[in-house]
Parts: structure tokens; sequence; C-alpha cells
């Protein structure tokens, strides 16, 4: 256990303790202490939660540099381009002659082009192939 775990285990079993507290004086008419103890007891499943969080940052974390630490250099490489449009735009634009599908290439902001930009788009591919 990371001692983070082990701050939220002791903060949640004394928020336990505490709500039982609260029961037990609040059955003694303690109204004043109980209503404490019910208070604090809040706090400290706030304060055991985010302790949990931190543990599971710190755990992802550590388990992408394992990864990272893994992996072979040689292996990775860029991905291959999928038209002669996407090589010169740095990946921005796909040409006619992409081999991705048609939702991912002739999309912009979400919508499909119309006629007219679909046509813009033809005249820029047309002058940047030209242009190799």
């Amino acid at each position: 256990m990371t001692t983070y775990q082990r701050v939220a285990t002791a903060c949640r079993m004394a928020a336990v303790a505490a709500v039982g507290a609260a029961v037990w004086t609040g059955l003694r008419h303690e109204w004043i202490l109980a209503a404490v103890l019910a208070y604090g007891s809040g706090w400290l499943v706030v304060l055991g939660g985010l302790c949990h969080r931190v543990h599971l940052v710190d755990q992802t974390r550590h388990e992408q540099a394992r990864r990272a630490a893994n992996t072979d250099p040689a292996t990775l490489s860029a991905p291959l381009p999928c038209c002669s449009f996407w090589r010169h735009s740095g990946g921005a634009v796909h040409g006619r002659d992409c081999t991705r599908p048609p939702d991912a290439r002739f999309v912009r902001d979400g919508l499909p082009l119309d006629d007219a930009e679909t046509a813009a788009f033809d005249a820029i591919t047309a002058h940047a192939l030209k242009e190799l």
C-alpha cells in the first residue's frame, strides 16, 4: 500500500468512527457535539477521496512511465502518409487520393463540405499537386 492509500483508508475509517460517535452523542441529546462530529466526518470523507484520487493519478503516471520505458524506439515510426496532399500539408489536410474513410477526409467542423467548399478544396488540391 502506498502512503496515499493508507491516508485515504485512515480518513475513511475515522469518518465511520466519527459518524458512529455523532449518532451516539445525538442519542444522548448532545446536539452541538453531534453536529461537529458529523461535519468533521464529512471533511474526512472528502480528504480520503482526494488522497485516493492522488494515488490513482500517481499510479497512472507510473504505468505510463513504465510503458514508455519498455517501448523500443526502433519500432516507433511516424504514420504512413495516406495521400500526397497530407504529406505536404503536415497532416492537416487530405486530398482526393486519400486512403482514409471519406468521413474523416471531407469533414470540416463536424459538417460535410458543400459544393462550393468542395470546388475550392479541389482547386487548392490541384494547385498543390502542380507544385510537386
